[in-house]
Formats: structure tokens, sequence, C-alpha cells
């Protein structure tokens, strides 16, 4: 509460115009509790001091930090977002500059309530949406936001780390599909590859985005709109077929070398697919792709299973 009000405070203008020029409106603004830490070095810490809790407390907490003797506000001069657990507390912050500063975000660090490992941002607002068959799970605090504000009340982020198996655990509680929705750049889609394997280690399904190179839902739904963002989720790709694509960005199939190594790798991905029916989708396009009998390419997964 102290962050949000010097949000909209004389103090909090430059960081309000922020989040004003990324589109979010007050109401969003009010939903996430959005706030500013003002530009002071204990500014926090003396407020908090003044309501009755002791110095230690907010140490453990992780709301100030200590150094050479001296403690001092652990976010200063940053946009807030309160992190919510599940069950709707607040758990801990994350913590945004407005200019290149570095590091650009800043998390709480751990403390007795807060474990970034099995905390998903936007969780508490998502569990609550009847039905919620599925989750779309974004990479950061802002993507969550601005697909809220358009509609989308059931996106999740992790907190700036990859995905955890606990994390996981927490979709599939609450939704039985995982949409990955990462950023479309190289790094996003590798994290996406391996969200792919945790999630499906959870017992979820899992579909996968295919964005433009470099954007993010935020960019896409703020440059493009709802109805292009909906056209996207609407074109999302099972994992095993987000996983081929990827894998085929490794090889030259234009050489027999590269679809040699093309197809042995697919091989090992088609082995892990109980459906037959929906591995034979894929070997079939294999087979167009590469030129390799589909019978060859059973047979090279019949030999990987049988090791």
């Amino acid at each position: 509460r102290f962050y949000h009000k010097q949000l909209i405070s004389k103090e909090g203008r430059q960081a309000l115009n922020y989040l004003k020029s990324r589109q979010l409106d007050m109401r969003t603004i009010r939903k996430f509790g959005l706030g500013f830490a003002p530009d002071a070095w204990d500014a926090t810490k003396e407020y908090l001091k003044g309501i009755g809790f002791e110095e230690k407390q907010l140490l453990e907490a992780g709301i100030i930090v200590e150094s050479k003797g001296r403690s001092y506000d652990r976010f200063r001069n940053r946009i807030m977002f309160p992190i919510i657990n599940q069950s709707g507390y607040v758990v801990g912050f994350g913590g945004r500059v407005m200019d290149d500063s570095v590091p650009k975000y800043l998390n709480t660090s751990e403390s007795p309530v807060f474990n970034k490992s099995n905390v998903l941002f936007g969780l508490n607002l998502a569990r609550k949406q009847r039905p919620l068959t599925e989750i779309i799970v974004v990479e950061g605090y802002m993507d969550v936001i601005t697909l809220y504000q358009y509609g989308y009340h059931n996106a999740v982020a992790t907190l700036g780390t990859a995905l955890t198996l606990e994390q996981a655990g927490l979709i599939r509680r609450y939704a039985g599909e995982a949409i990955i929705a990462y950023d479309g750049d190289t790094a996003g889609r590798r994290a996406a590859l391996r969200a792919i394997h945790v999630l499906a280690k959870a017992g979820c399904d899992v579909k996968v985005v295919n964005f433009p190179k470099g954007m993010d839902p935020d960019d896409i739904i703020s440059e493009y709109g709802k109805a292009y963002f909906d056209k996207l989720l609407e074109k999302s790709v099972p994992a095993t077929e987000f996983e081929l694509e990827l894998l085929q960005e490794e090889y030259d199939l234009e050489t027999q070398d590269g679809k040699i190594e093309y197809v042995t790798a697919a091989a090992e991905i088609l082995s892990k697919v109980e459906n037959v029916l929906e591995r034979d989708v894929y070997i079939n396009h294999l087979e167009e792709l590469t030129g390799f009998r589909s019978e060859l390419i059973y047979r090279q997964i019949d030999v990987l299973n049988s090791k």
C-alpha cells in the first residue's frame, strides 16, 4: 500500500507515466497493486518502522538489506510489482527500472515466505477463472498484466527463472493444458523447449505459440491488437510439432547428411510419443520433408525403443 500510494503521488509521476505509456489503465494498475519505490535510501524502511515493524523483520522479508553495518531500502526508484501467491498473500516484490540501468528487474531475495521456485506471478487471479481449462505461460510481469487488461485472465509468469517442476505442478493443479507463450527470439524458443519437458513431466498437455521473431505477448497486443493475438493462440502448435520445428533449424536439409542427422534426432523425439496415431502424422510429415520412407523411420524408432 505504501508503494502504491507513492505511485499516485507527485514523487511517482514519472513511474505512473511510464506505466501509462505501456498502455496500462488505472483499473489494471490497481488490480495488480502496482507501485513505486521512492528514489531514497531509507524512505520505505522509515515508513515501516514508523508503523511498528522492527528492522529485523524488514531484513528477513528482504525489504531492506544490510551492508557494512548499515541498512537501507532494497528497492529504490523502481516500479514495484507485488508478487502474490495462489492463496492471495503478498510474499515478495519485483522492481523494474525506468531507464537502461541494470539489473532491469530486481526480485525480493528468498525469505521464510518467498521461494521463487514455487510461486507464479498472476496465478492468484488465474485460478479464480471458471472454467479454467488452460493456462497461458509467459515470461514476464508485463506480459501477464497486459494480457489481463485485454481479457486474458488465465496468464501466469515465472519470476525471472526457468520454469520449475514445482511451478509446473501448480499449473497442473488448476488446469489440464498449458500454452507456452514465450518470446519469439532464440532464447525464448530455447526456454520454451525446456518448459515443454517440465510441464509434460507434471502431467500437462502442452501447446506452444509461435511469435514473430523477437516479439513477446506484450509487444504483439500493444502493436497489433487482441484479434491478432487471438489468431496466434488459435495457431498454437502441439509440443511435439514445436520440438520438430526447432530441431529442423539445426540441420541443412539440402544435404543427405543433414537429412539423415535430422531424421535420426527426430526419431528420438517421436520415440517418446505414446499415441500411435499422433506419431504417424509426424512420421508422414518427415517422409514428405526428407524423402525417407515412413517404414524406415518406424524401424529407427523401434531400434531406439528396444535399447
